[in-house]
């Protein structure tokens, strides 16, 4: 279920980014914990402490552009280069940076 707030960030589930996929056992679901109800919590609390709208956007972009930077692949002898497999996620994750690739 996506959250329209949400949606202009283009956020995959969990399992689709490298930096959360990569344990033997799943670890993007905890048995009895409630995700949304903690993030929920979460978003709560950081209204309690002061952090405004536009942080909390800033903070959401920081954790897209950290997760797309993960699932980009690079190639060559000095992998220097970025795979043409990740041509799309570079530039996804550029715009979140409001750069271009």
């Amino acid at each position: 279920e996506s959250d329209p707030e949400f949606e202009e960030y283009g956020l995959a589930e969990a399992t689709q980014y490298y930096y959360l996929n990569q344990s033997s056992e799943p670890c993007t679901v905890v048995e009895g914990m409630d995700d949304i109800a903690e993030f929920n919590s979460t978003w709560n609390a950081m209204d309690a402490i002061g952090i405004t709208p536009e942080e909390k956007k800033h903070i959401i972009t920081v954790l897209v552009v950290v997760l797309g930077l993960g699932n980009i692949e690079f190639e060559g002898g000095d992998k220097s280069k970025v795979a043409a497999s990740s041509k799309g996620t570079l530039e996804d994750t550029a715009k979140h940076f409001g750069c271009s690739p």
